[in-house]
């Protein structure tokens, strides 16, 4: 192997066209290698393996980097040859023969003059076109002189260089590439050709597919793509919304807040001022009445009695328990005396403690002032400044009961102020109530208020010039009757100027809802009728003030003379406010009628002259609240034995076929009669009803008992006439009622449950009426005008009494109506009675 070199000669001679072929041929591989060879894997961390660490991936891919460089390798006559080993070599038709193989040894060789790892790797042949695949050739070296030596070559290397191309000129590249490149561009133009061809061709069968689909598809996503924006703009409104409530909710919030600061503020403001005169009231009334009852005076010295503290039992603290304001020491008292707030009915009522007035006379030594005092020696001290206002006492009045030592004076100590007390035990109650009814009366007035109004009644009705459209004589009156209102109220009254107050107070009221009388409905009416109702009820003798003022007729009370005109006005109208004006007319007068005294009842004579406007509230067009309210009205108006007569009266004043009938019968008949017309549901109501069909029997069975029991000296002809026309009447709706729904009501079972207890016997009082008019002859007082329409009614009675009443049941009660029959024609109506059984046997 030391002889290696001998085989290569070392005198190498590059030209410059080599290097320039060497130079180029680099530059070009780089220039391949930078555009078609993928970046390198990326290199992984080492793996733990069951055997040990292994690379990561792509580790050894950097062991062959270099084999992707082109391999410049010494040919057999000496010069260098090179190939690109990216390249792909190109498959000969038929393969090179393959030389022999010579046994001889490798010379031995530098190790510093070739890569041996090059010279030994077989180099595929360049696929590229400016390089194109011939058979072996040899170059020599024109410049070289130096013959190569004739030494043995490996079979290998002789393939390599059998493969070695020649090496073509820069012009035929460069002709390639301008062939080539205009290759490329003949393709791109026909593909951008096709490109449109596709487009075209695109857009011809979406031209199709929209006039396949027409305008209603279109038309339908347009819609959907709205309807889609409308929803968003829906849910950003909304959202909006939202925010503008909860920032008005925290506006009020706040507003509240600062109107209860400005409230306690001037609450702790106007405290002096009133203890002021509180103290000046009671000097006041120690002045006046000091010199008829004694007081004590003070010792200057201080007695040994006086400055023991004496211990009071509880039996002791019971006994002195009239005394107001007094606390025991030893038993449990209120942290503060304050007011007690008690809200009752529509107008929040306010109920106070009184006590909370006498704790200043109980704290001092003065004499008591008697509860009830005339008017003009009532003081300041009397009016009411508020619910949350404590009455504080003075400071000499504190030390006016404490001793010596600290401690408080026990009242076994100062038997005089024991017997100025005593009398305080006998209270008048009547006063009491008196003075508590008048500071009713002005808390029900000063702060009622409507439900559907947002100002106190009181409010409305000074500023009712400028709601209701008045004319300027009836503003005029209104304003000074709200102005005498609270004149009234404003004096301190007592026992004897209750009664005057009240009066002034319920006149000028009803001035107001006279003139409210020719307005419109209106929020202020309404508020002023429900008033009114409040007033009556929380205040029973009020309703007896409000019937005694008179009208011109000074039989009939002023104020249902005013409800019963505002009614007959309301009617004509046609406004939603009319119902709800209506309720509170008629919860007015129910409120009235049921709390009216017995001394006050002849006041109500003059509903009945009235009636008509009741009455014509009994139709189907009517709320169902209206006609709650009026027949509460009725029913207490028939409770009163003066008034009933007159509503039940059976000669009444309209006219039917020329015969008199009752109006309110007539009525309520047309009121069901309607019902049935115009509404299925509430006709099915009244059948459902517990009262309306066992109310109807018990009517029939009133009129036929009368018509058969009584005799002509009891009933004239008309009279009789009217009564078979009301049996008439009341069978055909009976009939109506009971079969024209399906299923069919079981008038037994109406029978049984009806749930007044005047309808307790209905059963027997059904079958002996109803068998009177099916199987029982006309009365024989009767004229035949009579006693046909009779006639008329047996089959109709008969079939309703077959629905309650059949069988042996049915045979005993046509029995109970037949004549004695004589001997000779008991067979005969034995055979008609046996008929008469199959013939009803025999029918379904």
């Amino acid at each position: 192997m030391d002889d290696i070199d001998d085989y290569f000669d070392d005198d190498l001679v590059l030209d410059e066209q080599t290097l320039a072929i060497l130079d180029r041929e680099e530059k070009r591989h780089l220039t391949q290698k930078q555009q078609q060879t993928p970046p390198p894997s990326a290199v992984t961390k080492k793996q733990k393996t069951g055997d040990g660490w292994s690379p990561g991936v792509g580790g050894r891919l950097r062991e062959q980097d270099y084999d992707d460089l082109p391999e410049i390798s010494v040919t057999v006559d000496g010069n260098y040859g090179f190939m690109d080993s990216t390249s792909v070599p190109s498959i000969p038709s038929q393969p090179p023969p393959r030389p022999p193989i010579q046994p001889s040894a490798l010379p031995p060789r530098r190790q510093n003059h070739l890569n041996p790892r090059l010279l030994s790797r077989p180099q595929p042949v360049p696929a590229s076109p400016w390089l194109p695949v011939t058979n072996v050739q040899t170059r020599a070296n024109p410049a070289s002189n130096v013959q190569p030596r004739a030494s043995p070559v490996p079979s290998n290397r002789d393939r390599n260089a059998n493969q070695i191309p020649p090496v073509s000129d820069g012009t035929l590249n460069q002709t390639e590439f301008d062939k080539q490149t205009a290759d490329l561009k003949a393709q791109l133009s026909e593909l951008k050709n096709e490109n449109q061809k596709i487009q075209a061709a695109l857009k011809e069968a979406t031209d199709i597919r929209y006039a396949k689909e027409g305008e209603v598809s279109i038309l339908r996503k347009s819609i959907e793509k709205i309807t889609q924006n409308h929803a968003a703009e829906i849910a950003k409104m909304k959202t909006a919304k939202e925010e503008t409530d909860n920032k008005h909710k925290q506006m009020e919030r706040q507003m509240k807040e600062e109107a209860e600061r400005l409230k306690t503020q001037f609450m702790f403001k106007a405290m002096p001022n009133q203890i002021n005169l509180w103290k000046a009231s009671q000097d006041t009334d120690h002045g006046q009445n000091g010199v008829d009852t004694p007081q004590k005076q003070p010792s200057a010295k201080p007695s040994p009695h006086a400055a023991r503290v004496a211990r009071r039992s509880p039996e002791v603290t019971k006994k002195l328990a009239f005394l107001p304001g007094f606390q025991n020491s030893f038993t449990t008292t209120p942290s503060k005396l304050g007011t007690k707030v008690d809200h009752k009915g529509k107008g929040k009522e306010v109920k106070r403690d009184d006590s909370i007035e006498d704790v200043p006379q109980a704290l001092s030594q003065r004499p008591v002032a008697p509860v009830a005092t005339p008017m003009h020696q009532r003081s300041v001290d009397s009016f009411d400044f508020g619910d949350s206002i404590d009455v504080v006492p003075s400071s000499d009045d504190m030390m006016a009961q404490v001793d010596e030592d600290g401690d408080s004076a026990m009242l076994m100590e100062n038997p005089e102020v024991m017997n100025d007390i005593e009398p305080i035990e006998h209270l008048n109650h009547k006063a009491e109530f008196r003075s508590d009814s008048s500071r009713q009366l002005s808390r029900i007035i000063l702060m009622h208020t409507h439900m559907e109004a947002n100002e106190t009644t009181f409010q409305l009705l000074i500023a009712l010039p400028f709601i209701a459209h008045l004319p300027s004589a009836q503003t005029q009156i209104c304003t000074r009757a709200s102005q005498s209102i609270l004149l009234a109220l404003s004096h301190p009254v007592d026992d004897s100027d209750y009664e005057i107050c009240s009066q002034q107070v319920a006149k000028y009221l009803i001035v107001i809802l006279r003139c409210l009388n020719e307005a419109l409905p209106c929020t202020p009416a309404m508020a002023l009728l429900d008033l009114l109702g409040s007033l009556a009820l929380s205040l029973p003798a009020f309703t007896k003030t409000l019937l005694s003022e008179g009208s011109e007729n000074e039989e009939d009370s002023f104020l249902l003379v005013t409800l019963f005109d505002l009614l007959d006005h309301v009617i004509t109208l046609s406004q939603t406010t009319v119902s709800a004006l209506i309720r509170e007319i008629l919860s007015l007068l129910e409120v009235i009628v049921s709390n009216i005294p017995d001394e006050m009842v002849a006041r109500l004579s003059m509903i009945p002259k009235r009636i008509s406007s009741l009455l014509a509230l009994l139709n189907a067009s009517q709320t169902h609240e209206v006609l709650e309210s009026l027949s509460r009205l009725l029913l207490l108006l028939t409770t009163h034995n003066t008034i009933h007569a007159p509503l039940l009266n059976i000669a009444g004043d309209r006219e039917i076929s020329g015969h008199k009938d009752s109006s309110l019968i007539y009525y309520v008949c047309t009121y069901i009669l309607e019902s049935f017309s115009s509404n299925s549901t509430q006709a099915k109501l009244l059948v459902q009803s517990t009262v309306v069909i066992p109310t109807l029997i018990y009517l029939v069975a009133q009129l036929a008992i009368t018509v058969w029991n009584d005799d002509e000296c009891t009933l004239t002809t008309p009279q009789s006439h009217l009564m078979i026309r009301l049996i008439n009447q009341s069978l055909f709706l009976l009939h109506h009622l009971v079969h024209s729904f399906e299923p069919m009501i079981r008038l037994h079972d109406k029978l049984q449950r009806a749930p007044h207890r005047n309808l307790s016997n209905l059963v027997h009082m059904f079958v002996v009426s109803f068998g009177q008019l099916s199987y029982a002859d006309p009365p024989g007082w009767l004229d035949s005008e009579g006693k046909s329409e009779l006639e008329c009614l047996v089959d109709t009675a008969r079939g309703l009494l077959d629905l309650v009443v059949d069988g042996p049941e049915g045979d005993s009660v046509w029995a109970a109506y037949q004549m004695e029959p004589d001997g000779n024609q008991s067979e005969t109506d034995d055979e008609e009675r046996e008929a008469r059984l199959m013939d009803s046997d025999m029918q379904p």
